[in-house]
C-alpha cells in the first residue's frame, strides 16, 4: 500500500493509494452520485431507468479510456437541471406554478450532448499542454465557483433559494447543498421569512458582514484608538484610551494588553478577528514593517515586532493618510480617481486609482506632503526646505498666541489682515494641488484639522484658484470636503485585512496594484426577495 496519505498532496492515479483505498473512495462515490443519479431524472421528466443504463455504460467507457485510474461513478449532474426546465417550459398555471411538455426534452438533451465536447476539449489540452499547465487555469474545484457564484448573488440583499435557483440556472439540490456550506462556514444567515403568494412561506438568506472581523488602531501622542469593523467597514466597537506614547516596552505592553481584550471582546459578539493593522502618521519601509518617519510621536526607526510584541494577531502598518483615504472609498463607492490632502498641524496625502488606495511599490505613493513648493524655503520638519507641508500647514494662519478656531473666528468678521494670511495658505495649498493633477488629473479631497473651518465658499475659492494654475484652464475636477471623523484612521487601517479577504471570498483578483476598478462595495440591506 503506498505511503501517500489522502487529502495531503494531490494523487492524479488513484492506482497508488493501493486497492483496498481505492475501493473505499468508488464504493464512498457511488453511493453518493447514485441518488443524485435518480433524482435528476425525476426532478427533469428524463426516464429512471435509461438514465441509470446510461450512467452505467459511460462508467464503464470512462474506466476503459483512463485505464482505471479513477474510481468513480459518472452520474447525472445537477449542472444541466436549469437548462432543461427552461427547455421543457411552455407556460404557467394561474397558480403560477410551471407547465412543462416533457417531449421538448430531446432538444435539451442534444445541447447535453455537445456540451460533452468539452470533455474532448480538455482531453486534447492535456495531451498538447501537459497536466500542470492546464490544471493552472482549470483546477479541480467545482464547488468553490459555485459558492462564489452564491456569495455574489447574496452580496446586495436578502434572497431566496428559488430565486438563486432562477439567477444561477443551478438545481435546487445544488443551491441547497452549497446554502448548508455557506451557513455552517457564518458567510450567510437565514433572513426574514418572504410574504405568501398561495403556499407557504419562503426562506431568505442575507449575507453575513461580521462573520469575520478586523481591528484598526492608532497611535498619537497622548491617545489610543482601537476600531473594530466588519467586512463592509461598518464600526462595530470603539475603545479609546489616554497612553502617553513612550518607546518602551511597558508601553507596548500595556497597548498589547488593550488590543488582545478588545480584540476577544470583538470575537465574542461577532466574528473571528482577521488582523489588527496600525495607522502610523509619517512613514513606513517598503516592506511595510519599520516606521521610517514619525516625528509626532518620535517612533522613527521602531519595527512592527516592537510595537505589536504582545498582539496575539496578525499585523500590519499603514501610512494614516493612507488609511483615512480608504475609508473615503466608503462613504463615496462610486470615487475612482482622488487626490486625498489632509490639512493638519502635519499636513499628509494619499491616492485613490480605480476606486482603490494606490500604495506604490515603496508604500508612500500620495505623500505630497514633502514635494518642493517652494525652493530654499522654510524649513520642513522632515529636515528639508520647502516642503509644501511648510506652507500648508493650518498652523501657518494665526497669528502668535492665537488659535486656530480663533483665527477662523475673527476671518469671519472680515480682518483684513486675517483675509490676507488666509488668501496666502489658500494660494499654497492650490499650488500643491494644482502640481499633483499635472501628473495625475483627478478629483480632490481635502480632509484634517483644516476642513473643519473651510465652508462652501472657502472650497469653491480653492477650487478656482486651482483652475487658474492649470495649464488645461478649463479643466473639470470636483473638490470637496472629506466625510472622515476620529475613527477613519483605524477602519482605513482595519480595511488591509477586510478587503483581501472580501476580494478572496468573492474571487476578485486585484492584486496590491489594480489597474482596473474595484468591485463597486453594495451596502447589505434587509430587503427580501418572494417567491
Amino acid at each position: 500500500m503506498s505511503n501517500k496519505s489522502i487529502g495531503t498532496e494531490q494523487v492524479y492515479d488513484a492506482r497508488t493509494l493501493g486497492a483496498p483505498r481505492m475501493f473505499v473512495l468508488g464504493l464512498q462515490h457511488m453511493f453518493a452520485v447514485f441518488g443524485a443519479t435518480v433524482l435528476v431524472p425525476a426532478l427533469t421528466g428524463l426516464d429512471v431507468a435509461t438514465t441509470l443504463l446510461f450512467a452505467g455504460l459511460g462508467t464503464l467507457l470512462f474506466h476503459l479510456l483512463t485505464k482505471g485510474k479513477v474510481p468513480a461513478f459518472l452520474g447525472s449532474s445537477f449542472a444541466f437541471i436549469g437548462g432543461y426546465n427552461a427547455v421543457r417550459t411552455i407556460g404557467t398555471n394561474p397558480d403560477g406554478s410551471a407547465i412543462y411538455n416533457n417531449d421538448l426534452l430531446a432538444y435539451a438533451c442534444f445541447g447535453v450532448a455537445i456540451a460533452g465536447l468539452m470533455y474532448v476539449i480538455l482531453s486534447t489540452l492535456f495531451k498538447v499542454f501537459g497536466v500542470k499547465k492546464v490544471m493552472r487555469y482549470f483546477p479541480p474545484i467545482v464547488t468553490g465557483p459555485i459558492i462564489i457564484a452564491i456569495g455574489l448573488t447574496l452580496s446586495s440583499s436578502a434572497i431566496t433559494k428559488r430565486q438563486l435557483q432562477l439567477d444561477l440556472q443551478l438545481s435546487l439540490p445544488t443551491i441547497t447543498g452549497n446554502i448548508r456550506a455557506l451557513e455552517h462556514d457564518g458567510i450567510i444567515a437565514p433572513g426574514p421569512l418572504t410574504d405568501s403568494t398561495g403556499g407557504r412561506k419562503s426562506q431568505s438568506y442575507r449575507f453575513n458582514p461580521s462573520h469575520r472581523t478586523a481591528i484598526g488602531v492608532t497611535m498619537h501622542r497622548n491617545t489610543l484608538r482601537l476600531c473594530a469593523i466588519d467586512l463592509q467597514g461598518r464600526p462595530i466597537a470603539t475603545l479609546s484610551r489616554t497612553l502617553p506614547y513612550a518607546n518602551t516596552n511597558a508601553y507596548y505592553q500595556r497597548m498589547g494588553s488593550a488590543i488582545n481584550d478588545f480584540a476577544a471582546e470583538t470575537e465574542k459578539a461577532h466574528g473571528p478577528v482577521l488582523g489588527v493593522s496600525f495607522a502610523i502618521p509619517g512613514a513606513i519601509s517598503a516592506d511595510g514593517t519599520v516606521i521610517t518617519f514619525n516625528d509626532s510621536t518620535g517612533a522613527t526607526g521602531v519595527t512592527i515586532d516592537t510595537i505589536a510584541q504582545s498582539v496575539r494577531y496578525p499585523r500590519q502598518l499603514i501610512r494614516e493618510a493612507a488609511a483615512i483615504a480608504m475609508t473615503e472609498t466608503l462613504h463615496d463607492t462610486a470615487i475612482s480617481d482622488a487626490i486625498c490632502l489632509y490639512l493638519n498641524r502635519r499636513p499628509s496625502g494619499a491616492l485613490i486609482m480605480n476606486g482603490r488606495l494606490h500604495r506604490g511599490p515603496n508604500l508612500c505613493d500620495g505623500a505630497i506632503e514633502h514635494m518642493t513648493l517652494v525652493p530654499g524655503g522654510k524649513p520642513c520638519h522632515c529636515g528639508r526646505r520647502g516642503c509644501m507641508a511648510a506652507y500648508c500647514s493650518p498652523e501657518n494662519l494665526p497669528e502668535d498666541y492665537e488659535s486656530i478656531p480663533g483665527f477662523f473666528s475673527v476671518l469671519e468678521q472680515g480682518e483684513t489682515h486675517h483675509r490676507e494670511r488666509m488668501n496666502d495658505w489658500l494660494d499654497h495649498v492650490a499650488l500643491a494641488i494644482a502640481n499633483v493633477r499635472c501628473v495625475i488629473c483627478a478629483d480632490v479631497v481635502i480632509g484634517g484639522e483644516a476642513a473643519l473651518y473651510l465652508d462652501h465658499d472657502n472650497i469653491a475659492d480653492l477650487q478656482r484658484r486651482v483652475t487658474a494654475l492649470s495649464v488645461f484652464g478649463t479643466d473639470h475636477f470636483t473638490l470637496r470636503l472629506s466625510r472622515s471623523d476620529e475613527n477613519s484612521g483605524a477602519i482605513g487601517a482595519a480595511m488591509q485585512f477586510t478587503d483581501p479577504y472580501m476580494d478572496a471570498l468573492c474571487g476578485w483578483d486585484t492584486g496590491p496594484h489594480p489597474s482596473s476598478p474595484a468591485p463597486t462595495r453594495t451596502k447589505i440591506d434587509t430587503a427580501t426577495m418572494g417567491v
